[in-house]
Parts: structure tokens; C-alpha cells; sequence
């Protein structure tokens, strides 16, 4: 996430591009620069991966992109789960994001776990799930909030850096790797037979 930080401002009038997509009735944005594709899903491949070696949590399927297989992470699946959310529309979208959106400290964990279990997949991309139409959108560094103190730790410490207000409702600025690191670094869930 580039700068919620009150210590660190950005100059005034700056904006940001950011890719902006519902589920059910809840926006959610994350800045535009981590990803450099977006496509429809037509082409991907269910894993069905509930146990073994390769299960992890919200990964279930591959997706054909520029002819290799990229690993995709359900955000749908986590952000219904997190906001208890009904299920998305049917829209099939995945945008897509190189490994350095981890940054050094952990681009290497999860490039050697992807490679680990899925090494017959690009090892520089993570593909993430939307239900909805994604749409992008300049705007200025200016709406966007910081979450009140009592739930900042707890909700960034979750991917959920801050909101914007839009109309009656609001958006929740999420961060993509920091939502889906637990999962990509977890241990393998194994089904007990």
C-alpha cells in the first residue's frame, strides 16, 4: 500500500489509479500499480485441490494466461468469508499481479511455495479472483481514511488498509498481498482419512 501514513503525506491533489469492484453491496479498491492485466476467466481450470500436497486456502484453480498456467487466488472466497457477504454475481474476472507485490521480504517465500507445490506454473505471476466487473479509477490521495485507531492494527494486520467515503456508502482499501500471504505460506491443509 503506498501512503495512508500521516507522517509521511502525499503532495496535495496527488491521485492514485485504482482497480474498484463490488461484492454484494460492498466496494473494495486496490491501488492499480500491483497489477498488469486484468482478464475473463473463460479458460480456468478447477483444481478441486480441498487436500494434499498442493491444497491451500483459496486457491482452486489455474488460469490459462498468455499460454502458462497462473496459480489464482479467490479474493471473493476471503473477502465473503471476512464480511460475511452473500455470493458475487456471475461476472468471471481475474486480474493479474507479478510476485514483487510481496515485496523482498517475502517475494522469494512465496515464489519458492508456489514453485513447491505448482511447479508447472508461472512462478512469477498470482492471478486473484473478482465476481464483479472490475473498473479502474483515478482518485486523489485526498478521500481516502485512515481506519479509526481501535481497529487499525487489526484490520491491516488483514489487508484492509483504509476506506473511502463515496456517496451513502464507502470502500474499503485492501492490500492483495497482505490478504493473501497467510494463505500462501500456510502449510498445506491435509484431510484426515
Amino acid at each position: 500500500m503506498a501512503n495512508l501514513d500521516p507522517k509521511d503525506p502525499v503532495p496535495a491533489g496527488s491521485t492514485e489509479n485504482f482497480v474498484s469492484f463490488h461484492i454484494s453491496e460492498l466496494g473494495f479498491i486496490m491501488e492499480r500499480r500491483h497489477f498488469h492485466a486484468a482478464i475473463y476467466r473463460h479458460q480456468s481450470t478447477d483444481l478441486s485441490l480441498t487436500s494434499g500436497p498442493r491444497s491451500m486456502p483459496y486457491i482452486h484453480e489455474l488460469l490459462n494466461f498468455e499460454n502458462r498456467k497462473v496459480v489464482m487466488f479467490n479474493l471473493d472466497e476471503l473477502l465473503m468469508e471476512l464480511f460475511h457477504l452473500a455470493e458475487p454475481g456471475s461476472i468471471r474476472v481475474a486480474i493479474i499481479a507479478g510476485l514483487g507485490i510481496f515485496g523482498e521480504k517475502y517475494r522469494d517465500v512465496v515464489t519458492g511455495m508456489l514453485d513447491s507445490r505448482y511447479g508447472d506454473c508461472a512462478g512469477n505471476a498470482l492471478a486473484f479472483r473478482i465476481g464483479s466487473d472490475g473498473a479502474i479509477q483515478g482518485i486523489a490521495w485526498s478521500e481516502l481514511r485512515l481506519l479509526p485507531a481501535g481497529l487499525r492494527t487489526f484490520l491491516s494486520a488483514r489487508g484492509i488498509m483504509g476506506c473511502r467515503f463515496v456517496g451513502e456508502g464507502m470502500e474499503y482499501i485492501l492490500d492483495p498481498a497482505v490478504l493473501a500471504l497467510p494463505s500462501l505460506t500456510s502449510p498445506a491443509l491435509e484431510v484426515q482419512s
